[in-house]
């Protein structure tokens, strides 16, 4: 602990966690305290998306073409059904075990690599996805009350789609709702490796780039 009574990182700088970066020559202390701090901030649960298990992304006009195949009655009975139950687990803090829970009645492959994600702390279905999900589905669905056949698994019954076709769904929404935010450097999502590899050759030596 230091002489104000702060405690002291193992690099001697206060507030600064055990085994973080050791500061560049280019920060003072107090920047890259706060650099610290932003970046511990940005941590945490990510979406998964498409491209970060390795699975087709569907984009726009595929997830209307799926959805356009479907009567909207019960499309948005099953999505909503879905949601509340994600919003019940989320009311006792248990978000990660609904999503988990969903994803077990998929099975196959899919279900494997969505489920190593989850089991890491990721999220599937946060609410901004399910949002758009719904109105893609309000959007989209057939307004035809067309006795949809069965569709991979999905009974007959029951309409919708299967989990594993909502589950790629929501893996592409995630994926186009990332590309929005996605830094300017890159002129394709997800970015090529050429562009990767000018990006991380110009976060090592432009030191504005790497504070902004």
């Amino acid at each position: 602990m230091g002489a104000d009574g702060r405690e002291q990182s193992a690099g001697g700088i206060p507030n600064v966690p055990p085994g973080a970066a050791k500061r560049p020559p280019w920060m003072t202390e107090d920047q890259y305290e706060a650099f610290i701090k932003n970046f511990a901030m940005d941590l945490g649960a990510q979406c998964i998306t498409a491209w970060s298990i390795g699975v087709e992304h569907l984009d726009e006009d595929q997830r209307r073409e799926v959805l356009s195949g479907v009567a909207i009655r019960p499309m948005l009975r099953q999505v909503c059904v879905l949601y509340a139950s994600l919003d019940a687990a989320a009311q006792r803090a248990r978000e990660g075990e609904g999503e988990r829970s969903f994803v077990q009645s998929a099975d196959g492959e899919l279900a494997q690599k969505v489920g190593t994600s989850l089991r890491a702390g990721n999220r599937l279905m946060p609410p901004p996805a399910m949002n758009q999900l719904l109105r893609e589905v309000i959007e989209w669905c057939s307004d035809a009350d067309n006795g949809s056949t069965e569709r991979d698994g999905c009974p007959d019954d029951q309409g919708g789609v299967s989990s594993a076709d909502l589950i790629r769904l929501v893996l592409s929404i995630n994926g186009d709702q990332e590309r929005e935010y996605a830094p300017e450097y890159f002129d394709t999502w997800p970015p090529a490796t050429e562009e990767l590899a000018k990006y991380n050759e110009a976060m090592s030596v432009d030191y504005e780039m790497v504070l902004r």
